[in-house]
């Protein structure tokens, strides 16, 4: 064999060696990330259990509130203003027109 040819043959796995190491090197940086992301976010569980119990309740008081037709203490207050029977001079439902003088 050519020496420049066993120069080359060396240099080719030398490289590829290196390239193997290298790719070790990478995966072993990925699954120390991995592994620390994991052991550091414990303290994500408690925070999405309170995060859920809270969501839980607001959607369940939001849902007893359509329930009861009044989905907002606004529309309650003008839905029984509306249904409540006119009282003497009372303008329900019409335009007020400035009175004449007297």
């Amino acid at each position: 064999m050519p020496l420049y040819a066993r120069g080359l043959s060396s240099r080719l796995g030398d490289d590829a060696s290196d390239d193997w190491q290298a790719s070790f090197a990478t995966l072993e940086s990925i699954a120390k990330v991995g592994v620390s992301v994991a052991v550091y976010s414990w303290w994500l569980l408690p925070l999405a259990a309170v995060g859920a119990f809270v969501l839980r309740r607001v959607l369940r008081t939001d849902r007893d509130r359509r329930e009861r037709g009044a989905a907002h203490p606004a529309a309650a207050a003008a839905a029984a203003n509306a249904a409540a029977p006119p009282v003497d001079g009372d303008a329900r439902g019409s335009v007020d027109t400035p009175s004449e003088p007297t």
